[in-house]
């Protein structure tokens, strides 16, 4: 459950972070260009640069739903699946 669930923090956020990493790279691209590094804008907006972005954000999203999901798992004692057909005792 917990690994399912970092898989699928991953994916969202690497999702969102792969559509908006043109802009991601534009935005540092800018930033780094002000204080004198320059080139940056070119690395990042290309394919490497894209996938740099998305698999960052990928890694960072699942870790961060992972350890927030293992804070809230710790504070479980006991936990019991049941069948939809079984009643309540």
């Amino acid at each position: 459950m917990v690994g399912l669930a970092t898989i699928g923090g991953g994916l969202i956020l690497g999702l969102s972070a792969g559509l908006m990493a043109p802009m991601i790279a534009g935005g540092i691209g800018v930033l780094l260009s002000t204080v004198g590094v320059t080139g940056t804008a070119g690395f990042l907006g290309g394919t490497a640069g894209i996938a740099l972005i998305t698999g960052g954000a990928t890694v960072a999203g699942g870790r961060k739903i992972f350890l927030s999901l293992v804070n809230h798992v710790t504070c479980i004692n006991s936990f019991l699946f049941r069948y939809w057909w079984q009643r309540y005792e």
